[in-house]
């Protein structure tokens, strides 16, 4: 975190997200359908203090429905539903991110 708050010491606040982890796997109950699971951390990081002053974390994991993929769907043409279902994935974790941190930073922000 030191080096990342060195590296933008200009900016007052650092917003690192990470991936934790993704993947895909069957679901147990129905061994030819499979599911992609995500998982990452956001964190706000006050440069000047080098404290992380706002972290989240979000995990999607889905439920099995009809339109669950194979295999040999998730990994057809060149992976391509595979990279949606990720790309979804991400994208709700960003939404759940923005719904989590950012009334905790607009309060920061009008306090400031």
């Amino acid at each position: 975190m030191a080096g990342l708050s060195r590296d933008y010491a200009a900016s007052d606040l650092l917003v690192d997200i990470e991936t934790l982890g993704w993947g895909f796997s069957y679901y147990p109950s129905a061994m030819r359908t499979y599911q992609v699971a995500y998982a990452a951390r956001l964190k706000v990081i006050d440069t000047r203090s080098m404290q992380t002053v706002a972290e989240a974390h979000c995990r999607r994991s889905p439920e099995k429905t009809d339109d669950s993929p194979s295999r040999a769907e998730l990994l057809a043409n060149g992976a391509e539903r595979l990279k949606q279902e990720l790309r979804a994935a991400a994208d709700s974790c960003m939404r759940e991110f923005e719904n989590k941190i950012y009334p905790r930073n607009q309060q920061m922000i009008s306090e400031a």
